[in-house]
């Protein structure tokens, strides 16, 4: 967290974060740089790494921005871009068009989701669609609910997924499920 005294207040990603593909033994390490007083922010660097520990490729941008495989010193290759944001991105809390189209309900979704879907959640719901009482009023009684079936002793146990180890694995079931209709699941909220 940057300018906690003063300024604008803004968080900078940095560290290294690391992506393994579990599968093939292949990683790739990426770097959040800090900027400092006078750098360039938001950059990022990374390597590519073969089963064997061989670096494949390099990767360097700014991930507010675009990301490129680096080709030659000279030469890069764009990855990916940064999509613009919506004209009224201020009133959707900064969300790229993507990102709000992740919490969309639409027509061909909305008969098949479980009624446990994250994007059923009233407090959600009401937030999008610019209702901030509402939202406020169904973030306090979904979390009464929790802080009762905590009381009650109720444990919620995942129905679709197992953990094997540090990973989450499907158990099966959902699409069977899905097919049957979603009647007979208890609400969360």
């Amino acid at each position: 967290m940057r300018n906690l005294m003063m300024g604008a207040k803004y968080f900078e990603h940095t560290g290294k974060m690391t992506i393994d593909n579990v599968s093939t033994g292949a990683r790739c390490v990426v770097e959040f740089k800090e900027s400092g007083y006078w750098g360039v922010a938001n950059q990022v660097y990374g390597a590519v790494y073969s089963p064997t520990g061989e670096i494949e490729t390099t990767l360097e941008g700014k991930w507010d921005e675009g990301l490129a495989r680096k080709l030659s010193p000279n030469h890069l290759q764009i990855l990916w871009r940064v999509a613009p944001f919506p004209k009224n991105s201020l009133d959707i809390y900064g969300f790229t068009a993507w990102g709000v189209a992740l919490n969309e309900i639409t027509a061909d979704l909305h008969d098949g989701l479980p009624p446990t879907d994250s994007r059923c959640r009233p407090d959600v719901r009401a937030l999008e669609e610019g209702e901030l009482d509402r939202a406020e009023a169904e973030k306090e009684r979904l979390e009464e609910l929790q802080r009762e079936r905590r009381r009650l002793g109720q444990v919620r146990e995942p129905r679709w997924f197992r953990l094997e180890g540090d990973e989450w694995v499907y158990a099966g079931g959902y699409w069977e499920q899905r097919a049957k209709g979603w009647k007979g699941l208890e609400p969360l909220w």
